[in-house]
């Protein structure tokens, strides 16, 4: 017996010094990383967005023609210049000369030029609320690659620890064995062991390269370029930091906050702004025109006039109908009058069911948003019910966590002993630190499970968050 302990413990000291197998590499012993924190990635990663940057540019072309839009309520100015020479057989020539100036405003058109307007700005309004969760999208996705990140690093941080102490066990049965002290099926065993754990560092590796990958390419970095690493830990400590569990709070929250919440909203009110608007389509357009004019056979022109009308547009179905009255002076010995009164035959067909239509729209859109409500009532319930029970999980694993580190010592004792075969005491350790990436991974999707319900809430600053869940300095498990 004390041979045997004597010759494992020369070779545990021959073993430390042993390099790592070709394709695996310490992260913690690499030099010239770069790195990058989570505001910094976020800000790179906005900057980068082309959906975002085109999304801004079409908001302020939006916003332009809107102000664009408003010249419409002010008065049109009209200047015109006519000449007209015309010969006559048995009378004098005719080069009458004229300039005019003319003022149209429109006076009445039943709200139209206001609801579209309004209607414009709604859209805008909806668009920027688009914008902005697009630009939530894109903050979450980063936090969620970050993090990714941090936890395939501790993973593999906790897979090559293991590794390393297979590599120590599987030395020395393999030297227990050219000594026969173990069969050849133990050896054989603990050599399975080691490809395992090789697969699984490989495996973890591969994901977290496509990981990498993925966040290079939303910060726009090239391929071929320094990619640099996400910085801190995962807090082991950390039990999630939401403790509203009331449905109730969370809907009226997302009534108030939620984008999504308050675009549904706003197209509801568009489209009955709409039906508002075609139920009255039947009222006319009226307009006032306004025209000074100077007339003469020969320059400077001294015959001065004027024109008032008005007009009438009415756009009926089938048949719109256009109707003016004007009045007019050009001289001191003449007045005009004039009256018209015409339509076009089966035109502004589109108007027949504006009003079906609308309603169908309004109905169809307030539909959406009575059952997005139920949807969202019943998707923050689930929300609700799966956060429960992952902290219960969370608080079950940590209790495991605690048995299995008590296990491993007392097998590791046992060994040192001679009672158990070194597989069993191999195959202890690798259960541990199975469970200590079990519970990495469910401390990261508990708080990715509280951030989305954060957003599908409408609460902003997500990226405040991540600072319950990462920390600067490592904490063991």
């Amino acid at each position: 017996m004390k041979t045997k302990i004597a010759l494992i413990l020369i070779l545990i000291i021959q073993v430390s010094g042993f390099s790592l197998p070709l394709g695996f590499t310490d992260n913690h012993t690499e030099e010239s990383i770069l790195t990058i924190n989570l505001e910094d990635a976020i800000n790179l990663a906005l900057d980068n967005s082309i959906e975002l940057r085109y999304a801004l540019y079409n908001q302020k072309i939006a916003q332009a023609n809107l102000r664009i839009g408003y010249r419409q309520f002010l008065p049109e100015l009209s200047v015109g210049i006519n000449q007209n020479d015309s010969v006559n057989y048995n009378q004098p020539d005719s080069h009458t000369k004229q300039l005019s100036l003319g003022i149209q405003q429109l006076i009445f058109d039943a709200g139209r030029l206001s609801a579209g307007i309004e209607n414009q700005r709604n859209q805008i309004h909806i668009d920027s609320l688009n914008l902005e969760l697009s630009r939530e999208e894109l903050v979450f996705t980063v936090i969620k690659l970050y993090i990714d990140l941090i936890n395939y690093r501790q993973k593999k941080a906790i897979q090559q620890e293991i590794y390393n102490t297979a590599l120590i066990q599987y030395e020395i049965a393999k030297e227990e064995f050219n000594l026969g002290m173990i069969t050849e099926l133990d050896y054989f065993d603990i050599d399975l062991s080691m490809k395992n754990l090789e697969i699984e560092l490989e495996a973890t590796e591969q994901e977290e390269r496509l990981i990498l990958f993925k966040f290079a390419r939303i910060l726009g970095y090239e391929p071929e370029s320094p990619i640099p690493v996400p910085t801190g830990y995962i807090n082991p400590d950390y039990t999630g930091f939401i403790t509203e569990t009331n449905s109730e709070y969370w809907l009226e929250l997302a009534r108030e906050e939620s984008l999504e919440f308050i675009a549904r909203r706003f197209q509801v009110s568009a489209l009955s702004d709409t039906l508002q608007n075609a139920r009255f389509s039947w009222l006319p357009e009226i307009s006032l025109k306004f025209t000074l004019t100077l007339s003469g056979d020969e320059y400077p022109l001294t015959e001065p006039g004027f024109s008032l009308g008005v007009n009438f547009n009415f756009a009926i179905p089938t048949f719109p109908i256009t109707a003016s009255t004007t009045i007019g002076k050009r001289d001191p010995d003449e007045r005009s009058r004039s009256y018209s009164l015409g339509g076009n035959v089966a035109d502004n067909l589109q108007e027949v069911y504006s009003i079906r239509v609308a309603k169908l729209n309004l109905a169809q859109a307030a539909n959406e948003l009575i059952d997005f409500e139920t949807d969202f009532r019943f998707n923050i319930q689930e929300s609700l019910i799966n956060l429960d029970n992952h902290q219960r999980m969370l608080n079950l694993l940590f209790e495991k966590l605690e048995i299995e580190e008590k296990r491993v010592e007392i097998q590791k004792l046992k060994l040192e002993l001679g009672e158990i075969q070194r597989i069993d005491y191999l195959k202890s350790e690798i259960k541990l630190s199975q469970l200590k990436i079990e519970l990495l991974s469910n401390l990261v999707t508990l708080f990715t499970q509280e951030v989305s319900l954060l957003r599908m809430s409408g609460m902003p600053h997500l990226i405040e968050t991540y600072s319950y869940i990462i920390t600067e300095e490592e904490i063991a498990l």
